[in-house]
Formats: C-alpha cells, sequence, structure tokens
C-alpha cells in the first residue's frame, strides 16, 4: 500500500483531560479528533496476518507567548475498526520563540485482523496544558499566527501513514 498523505491541517483547541489510553478503547469522537486524509481501508485476504502500521507528522503552537517550561500535552493514537492499537503521549514545550513546533512518530502492529475490508484511522487528543498562552494548535499543518515569524510551512508539516505486512 502506497503512503498516505494528510489533506488538510487540523485546528485542535479543546482539551480532553489527562488520562490513559489502553489497548483496545473504542473511538470517541468527543475526546478524539481524526487527522484529515489520515485514513485507509485494507483488505485483508489472509486468516494469519501481521500488519505494521506507522505514522509521523508535526504539531504547531501558534503563539508569541508560549514561555519556557509551558506545555501542551496531547496524544496521538492509531485506530483499526475503531479500536485503539497503538497510543503515544507527547509534550510540546514551551521555550519563548513564536510558533514552537516538533515532529511526533507512532508505530503499531496488529495481528489476525478478519478477512474482507479492514479501517485504519489516526487521530489526535489534546490532553491539557500549563501556563496562559494564546493561540492555534495545529497538527499536520503550519499555524498561520502569528504570521510574522514562520518557521514551518505546509510541505514540511504534512503526516503521514504508512501501512505494511503480510495480509
Amino acid at each position: 500500500m502506497p503512503t498516505i498523505v494528510s489533506s488538510a491541517p487540523l485546528t485542535v483547541n479543546d482539551y480532553t483531560g489527562f488520562g490513559l489510553y489502553h489497548y483496545d478503547d473504542i473511538y470517541d469522537a468527543s475526546k478524539w479528533h481524526l487527522i484529515p486524509g489520515l485514513n485507509s481501508s485494507i483488505d485483508i485476504e489472509f486468516d494469519n496476518n501481521i500488519i505494521d502500521i506507522d505514522i509521523e507528522g508535526t504539531v504547531q503552537m501558534g503563539s508569541i507567548d508560549f514561555d519556557t517550561g509551558e506545555y501542551i500535552s496531547y496524544g496521538i493514537g492509531i485506530f483499526v475498526n475503531d479500536h485503539l492499537v497503538a497510543a503515544r503521549v507527547f509534550n510540546l514545550r514551551g521555550t519563548a520563540n513564536n510558533n514552537e513546533s516538533m515532529k511526533w512518530e507512532v508505530h503499531g502492529q496488529v495481528e489476525n485482523l478478519a478477512i474482507g475490508s479492514n479501517d485504519v484511522k489516526v487521530a489526535i487528543n489534546k490532553r491539557g496544558r500549563s501556563g496562559t498562552f494564546t493561540g492555534d494548535f495545529v497538527v499536520a499543518g503550519s499555524s498561520t499566527a502569528p504570521s510574522t515569524t514562520p518557521n514551518l510551512n505546509s510541505f514540511q508539516s504534512k503526516a503521514y501513514l504508512q501501512v505494511k505486512g503480510n495480509y
């Protein structure tokens, strides 16, 4: 299967709270936001199958007051047939520079999926923060504010999904 590229940036401004992620959690749209374009259907032909799923991308905090010591905590999750199969927590930390950004990667593996079509999707969960900063939190894209100091463009900030395996 070819690599899938995100189709549009996603701005996430709500916080869902700190919490744990568990294997097999059911996708909940009130807690997770799908990253546009990072979804795929895979057709399983064999009973005995192993699927590796790799995703990577960036987040950016469009802020001019994201000070040293402040942070945003977020999670990136991989869902197969609406069940969580991999998740990682990240913290974007402020350094008093404008438009802080960071790269993230998550790797997952599933085995013995049912024969037929199976859906893969990638989502983000903005957990919490420290500090009083303001601005947009953008995944798979660059923030437009403040525009006076761009340091990431739409080409650099894309997110990618790759599904590999024997299926």
